[in-house]
């Protein structure tokens, strides 16, 4: 069987906010099957993807900040040529 989807989602009002509910189908050669998950397992979800999300995101600031650094070095100093003779 493969994932075809997978949705989690909170109320329309958080002034109904009950917890967060989702979906997870899986499609097979035998048919379809569908879980529907309560407040607790997807927060189990959403908490394994955050830990990927804050991965991801420092992974990405830290090639972001070594390409800028890279662009914006000074070039090698070297001595005026004047000086070099003195």
């Amino acid at each position: 069987m493969k994932l075809e989807s997978l949705s989690i989602r909170a109320p329309q009002s958080y002034d109904d906010f009950k917890g967060y509910q989702g979906t997870v189908t899986f499609n097979g050669d035998h048919g379809k099957v569908q879980i529907h998950t309560g407040d607790a397992m997807s927060r189990t979800i959403l908490e394994v993807c955050a830990k990927e999300l804050v991965a991801a995101t420092q992974q990405v600031a830290h090639e972001l900040t070594a390409s800028i650094i890279e662009q914006v070095s000074p070039p090698a100093l070297e001595a005026p040529a004047e000086e070099i003779n003195t």
